[in-house]
């Protein structure tokens, strides 16, 4: 009897530890549940706000992206805008120099003459001397508009005296004198002081023909006659009398020493 009690007692003590087991194990996966529901709602609550600040970014980006292009579109045009100006501005310059050289073509521009010998009326003065040192090649006196110094201070003595310019009023006229000034270099004088007579260019012509100067220079060393053409065009002409324009011509001081100066043949 007490045997059969005793294996009543296990089977007792068995079915609660199993009862107990279970309702541990059920409460654990309860706990475990609500613990995954939880952490799932955290991860989705994160991940919704990650989705919206993306976006968000997203659509940041793309009204960046957007403006970037207008942008770039608008930085296009201003370059096109500020090539066409530069285009525009260079024709505008190239025009205004021209202009100015139109005004100047009757202009002669003398070097040597002292200082102040015009006395007060220099237009009348320069006139008379340009009749007394040209009269010879000249088929009646000279009509001079205006005459004046170079717009510069007058130097001190004993100090190169400023240039003389003057406008004449027939074009022929003044080609004559410069023909004539050409054939006379350096023997031109006038009150036993040696002149130069030039064309009146415009500053930015002038500076257009000095790049010429080394070249001309090292011609004229080998024989021949290099002339410079308006604006700044470098023609040579042969001994012969064959005209090598063609040939030998160039609007660039290094092209034209590239060029053909180098291939030149010394004429003795």
């Amino acid at each position: 009897m007490p045997k059969a009690k005793a294996v009543q007692t296990d089977s007792n003590a068995e079915a609660v530890t199993m009862t107990s087991l279970t309702h541990l194990l059920e409460s654990h996966r309860t706990a475990i549940s609500e613990d995954f529901k939880q952490t799932f709602s955290a991860l989705e609550t994160k991940l919704n706000s990650v989705i919206t600040t993306v976006t968000e970014h997203a659509g940041k980006l793309e009204i960046l992206e957007s403006e970037g292009d207008a942008r770039e579109q608008c930085l296009k045009a201003a370059k096109e805008a500020i090539i066409k100006l530069q285009t525009d501005q260079a024709k505008l310059a190239t025009k205004i120099i021209d202009l100015e050289s139109r005004s100047r073509r009757n202009n002669i521009r003398i070097i040597g003459v002292p200082e102040s010998v015009e006395g007060p009326q220099p237009t009348a003065f320069f006139a008379k001397m340009l009749d007394e040192v040209f009269g010879e090649v000249l088929d009646s006196p000279v009509e001079c508009e205006r005459a004046h110094r170079a717009l510069a201070p007058k130097p001190p003595l004993n100090q190169r005296p400023r240039p003389v310019i003057i406008r004449l009023l027939r074009f022929q006229v003044k080609d004559k004198i410069i023909r004539h000034a050409r054939s006379m270099r350096g023997r031109l004088k006038f009150m036993d002081h040696p002149n130069l007579v030039f064309e009146d260019y415009a500053p930015e012509v002038v500076e257009q023909r000095k790049e010429f100067k080394m070249v001309m220079s090292e011609l004229y060393e080998r024989g021949f006659k290099p002339a410079l053409l308006y604006p700044a065009r470098l023609y040579i002409k042969m001994e012969s009398g064959a005209d090598s324009g063609d040939r030998f011509a160039s609007t660039s001081a290094d092209h034209g020493r590239d060029s053909f100066y180098n291939d030149l043949p010394l004429i003795a």
